[in-house]
């Protein structure tokens, strides 16, 4: 009986204190880098244009689905390799960002996660770049959104099914 009122408390902390675990905070102290004036809605919404670098984004990471204005289902992880390819495979010009164009997508003024979150679906992960590490061609660049951080991890290489990925295209 101790073991299931332990456990019955601590589901209900849980509960409780969960939705507050991915709560975005933004200081009012520093200006926002990614309002949502930069962007422009595409494509019944499932696309949206980065007004200030030109380049248009998928809203939804890739395993999600764009449907009834927000993303549904949850990101999936994919090898460097496996990202690579499931971008280009979306067609339309679609590719993996590059890690400045990716990095361009952070929120500096915020955390948890570190970008829009009424322009795109919440990123509480690390996403692949296409950018491979210079002198170490077993890492590639990433970006974690919960921080806004840039990564080229030497804990995980390009072989580690861990990250997501976000789609980009240039506009025509």
């Amino acid at each position: 009986m101790k073991h299931l009122y332990k456990y019955l408390l601590t589901a209900a902390v849980c509960t409780v204190l969960a939705p507050m675990a991915y709560a975005q905070t933004c200081s009012s102290k520093i200006s926002k880098t990614a309002p949502d004036s930069r962007y422009e809605i595409m494509e019944g919404g499932s696309e949206v244009k980065d007004i200030k670098t030109g380049l248009i984004w998928q809203r939804c990471s890739l395993g999600q689905i764009w449907s009834n204005s927000q993303c549904y289902g949850n990101p999936q992880s994919y090898t460097w390799a496996e990202a690579l390819q499931k971008a280009k495979a979306l067609g339309s010009g679609y590719r993996l960002p590059n890690i400045k164009e990716l990095q361009s997508l952070t929120e500096e003024a915020c955390t948890g996660p570190a970008i829009n979150e009424a322009i795109f679906s919440a990123a509480i992960n690390d996403y692949w770049s296409s950018t491979p590490k210079t002198g170490d061609n077993r890492y590639a660049w990433s970006v974690n959104f919960e921080e806004g951080a840039v990564n080229s991890s030497s804990i995980y290489y390009k072989t580690s099914k861990r990250f997501n990925v976000r789609a980009v295209r240039s506009a025509n």
